[in-house]
């Protein structure tokens, strides 16, 4: 399948070369010093900006740029703490993240063209992956709450899906499923949620060395109330980062089930697997998130120790 790459965010790592010695000029060495992560990208619902999280500063804040060609890049977020996963609420006024404050991770929601971020969640937990539902009354997301000492097995630090209005009140279990369950988002009519839970099935985490391990991160589709879970990703990989087309029939994420990530889509029923990129190099491709048209897939690639923002051609819809 051909699609074309339009954007990558302009972020260049720098280098630097190490002296050699005259007596031996083969030993010169080129070192890189900087791992940038630019990732997260997420449309405006006018398709016009994209929010995206940096550490280009030091620290992962978040920035906002055009769409179109990565230009106009803005800081959104300037606190103490680490900033990640941010969502523009449907009418885009506002963009709900994490961060993390003295080892513990909360939700906040800032306006989205800045100013004084308000916390919503005081947990005391790691809650993260916040996104909102269609119409904007509430916001999905997962935390440990219930477990949060991090002196216990990873496994045991049950990260389930909740829900709760968008001023951080009512907040309403969805999950019991006792293990690690992440990156929830509402399909687009608002009844279901498609999210990534960790199973106890073999599986391989690792893509370079495929090491067996003894769990599975898999790509699942629940109704809103949690109920009739069905897993899309159906692999011995690791599969997570889904991502909802802008009509609700498709699902874009990632997976290493080619020995190296690459975004695929599938049908919301998981049917109709298809992998987005030809290209089997050493990139890993992340994170996908659909412009609002359906045109346009966002998506975070790492190369060479850096993470950047690029944006592709989003495959055609199914006629049949």
């Amino acid at each position: 399948m051909n699609v074309s790459i339009a954007l990558a965010v302009a972020l260049i790592a720098a280098t630097t070369t190490t002296t050699a010695s005259a007596e031996d000029p083969a030993t010169a060495r080129s070192a890189k010093l900087t791992r940038i992560e630019n990732a997260y990208p997420d449309f405006s619902p006018d398709g016009t900006h994209l929010v995206f999280q940096s550490d280009r500063d030091g620290i992962s804040h978040l920035y906002t740029m055009n769409s179109a060609d990565g230009s106009g890049v803005r800081t959104l977020t300037h606190g103490a703490g680490a900033d990640a996963g941010p969502h523009y609420s449907p009418d885009g006024s506002k963009i709900v993240y994490a961060s993390e404050i003295e080892h513990r991770v909360e939700i906040y929601v800032i306006a989205a063209n800045g100013g004084e971020p308000i916390q919503l969640t005081h947990f005391g937990a790691d809650t993260s992956h916040p996104s909102w539902s269609p119409d904007g009354t509430r916001i999905v997301f997962c935390s440990n709450k219930d477990t949060p000492d991090r002196t216990i097995d990873w496994w045991d630090q049950h990260h389930e899906i909740y829900s709760m209005r968008a001023d951080g009140s009512d907040v309403r279990r969805i999950t019991d499923f006792r293990t690690v369950s992440t990156f929830p988002v509402y399909s687009p009519d608002g009844s279901r949620i498609a999210f990534r839970k960790v199973i106890r099935t073999p599986g391989f985490y690792d893509d370079k060395n495929l090491t067996l391990a003894q769990t599975n991160s898999e790509v699942f589709v629940m109704k809103s109330d949690g109920s009739s879970e069905i897993n899309l990703s159906r692999s011995a990989a690791y599969d997570g980062w889904p991502a909802w087309s802008p009509d609700g029939k498709r699902i874009a994420f990632g997976s290493n089930r080619g020995m190296v990530t690459q975004l695929y889509v599938v049908d919301a029923d998981g049917s109709h697997l298809m992998r987005l990129l030809d290209e089997r190099g050493t990139e890993e491709d992340t994170r996908p998130d659909w412009s609002p048209d359906g045109s346009k897939i966002a998506f975070t690639r790492l190369v060479d120790g850096n993470i950047d923002i690029y944006v592709m051609s989003a495959p055609a819809a199914r006629s049949d």
